[in-house]
This record gives structure tokens, sequence and C-alpha cells, in this order.
């Protein structure tokens, strides 16, 4: 988006930063712009699609591990925007689906959830986002240790619920929202995120998209 290469080209000349801390700005500005209209597209498509609750507390769940373990990425924050419109959304109606057919074992969806993504930010957490990697290996290992907690917190948080809203719906939402989180740490998530991107690519060439960036 123009505004946010203009706020990246102000934000360096100001700051007077090199090309590599430029990028990293540019790409902090996009990512943020892309975020609110990614936020805004998560809440409409999931109100249209009678899932908005359970689709709130799925993206919950998610971020809070996320912003710790990473995950897969698209290329442009864009195209990771447009991918988050329709996951999100996706995983709140599969929950609606789903909780017919789990009830009274919403708990165990929780501990099994849980326990996945647990192993999964043990074994893979963090994972390097390529425009921002993680080069301190003490860093790496508070990230990986945070990302443990942030599972362990939401977790608890999701079987608190259970105790206090009696919706069948929003708990296994947050289940999906964890397990979503640990999927991306993987690298068949990035094989499927890779595919998702060049298909996006061509679509923006198609449609004469000639200015998207990373």
């Amino acid at each position: 988006m123009e505004s946010a290469q203009r706020l990246a080209r102000y934000l360096t000349k100001e700051l007077s930063l090199d090309e590599n801390k430029a990028d990293v700005v540019r790409f902090g500005a996009e990512s943020i712009l892309s975020t609110l209209l990614a936020t805004l597209a998560v809440v409409i498509t999931a109100w249209l699609l009678g899932c908005l609750p359970e689709t709130l507390v799925a993206l919950g769940a998610y971020a809070v591990v996320r912003n710790f373990a990473g995950g897969a990425h698209c290329s442009t924050p864009w195209r990771c925007s447009a991918s988050s419109a329709l996951m999100f959304p996706a995983l709140g109606k599969s929950a609606v689906v789903l909780s017919p057919h789990i009830p009274g074992s919403e708990l165990y969806f929780v501990l099994v959830a849980g326990a996945v993504t647990l192993c999964l930010a043990a074994k893979l957490a963090p994972v390097d986002n390529p425009v921002n990697p993680i080069g301190d290996p003490e860093r790496r290992l508070r990230l990986k240790r945070y990302s443990i907690l942030a599972v362990l917190f939401v977790s608890l948080v999701l079987i608190g619920l259970l105790q206090v809203f009696s919706s069948p719906t929003l708990v296994p939402a947050g289940a999906l929202g964890l397990v979503c989180s640990a999927f991306v740490l993987t690298r068949p998530a990035h094989l499927l995120t890779d595919a998702l991107d060049r298909v996006m690519g061509y679509g923006a060439a198609v449609l004469g998209v000639t200015k998207e960036r990373g």
C-alpha cells in the first residue's frame, strides 16, 4: 500500500536507517496496516457466516501463541491478511459444525489440542520470519519458553471458559485456534502456505496488481 511505503520512507529518513533496517520498517508499516484491514475482513466474514464469537475466540487463541512461536508466512503482509480473512472464519464455522458431535467432551478436546500444541511448540518454536530472523540464541530460547507458557495459558483460559459460558462452541473454537497455531510451525504448513502464496501472486498478476511487495 502506498501509504505504508510513504510512512516507511519518512521513518527511514528521520531515523537515518540503513537499507536493511529500512526493509524491516517498511515490512512493519505494511504489517500494521494490513493487520487492521485483515481484522476488519475477518469480522465481516465471520458475521456473515454467523460465527463471529467463535471466530474471535479462535483468533485470540491463535494470536497469543503465534506472537511468540511464529510460523509460516506468506511473502507479503497483504497475502497473510487475505489468508487470515479466510482461515479464522473457517475455524469459527468449523467449531459451530463440530460442537454437536462432541457434547460433553469439550474438556478432552481442549486437553488434546493443548497437548499437541505444547509438544510442537517445545520442538519447533520459534519459527523465523525471513524478514526479521532470530539471530540471538538467548532470544530464541526465551521465545521458546514464552511459546510454551502461552500454550499453557491459553489452555487454562479455555478450561476456565467451560465453567463460565454455557455456549458449546466457544471452547472448541479456541481449541481449533490452538491446533492451528501448532500446525503453522510445521513443514507441511510452510509448503501449503508457499502454494497459497503462489496462487495469490498469480491472481495479483492477472488483476494487474504490480506494486504488491513484502
